[in-house]
């Protein structure tokens, strides 16, 4: 019987190193298995946080971007409200009158012999010996004049308003150049 005994415990012995080295086995490979599942998903989280932190950027950047258009586009809007309320004490200069003079000649070069240039009463004297030059009734701009062909077919704004405007393009982009630096 002890013989039995023995071969039993061989064999128990036998299993049980079996079982431990199928234990190991299972545990090396679970835990490779973690370390790269682990890995899997820490490299997932940084991917998507870089793709999250580069979403919120972009956001941001362009809500930052937006603010400061529009903060830009009234700062610009209120120097041209400031420039456009100056606009009658310029016409009280003696560089209005020479804008004027300069103005009135474009103007009749332009529509040519008959035309009318009209202007506000009180510049009809800046224009003393200009031909055609005539105080208009419905000028109720802040200066300038306005120019019309002795047919009536053309016509011209040469307004301080009109002027203005027109240049206000070229003068919003040397705005933005000099704020930007």
């Amino acid at each position: 019987m002890g013989s039995i005994n023995k071969n039993a415990e061989r064999k128990a012995e036998q299993i049980v190193q079996n079982a431990k080295k199928d234990a190991e086995g299972y545990e090396a490979k679970a835990l490779a298995e973690m370390e790269r599942s682990f890995g899997e998903s820490v490299a997932k989280a940084k991917s998507e946080a870089a793709q999250l932190l580069s979403s919120m950027k972009a956001r941001s950047d362009m809500a930052a971007r937006q603010l400061y258009n529009a903060e830009l586009e009234a700062r610009i809007s209120d120097a041209f409200d400031w420039l456009r309320k100056s606009l009658p004490d310029y016409a009280k200069t003696k560089d209005y009158t020479a804008l004027l003079k300069k103005l009135a000649s474009m103007a009749s070069e332009e529509l040519g012999d008959g035309c009318r240039l009209l202007v506000r009463k009180e510049d009809l004297q800046k224009l003393k010996g200009v031909k055609g030059a005539e105080a208009g009734d419905d000028t109720k701009s802040a200066g300038g004049l306005v120019g019309v062909s002795a047919d009536g077919r053309r016509y011209i704004d040469f307004t301080l308003e009109t002027l203005l405007n027109e240049i206000r393009d070229r003068l919003e982009v040397r705005f933005v150049k000099e704020i930007e630096g």
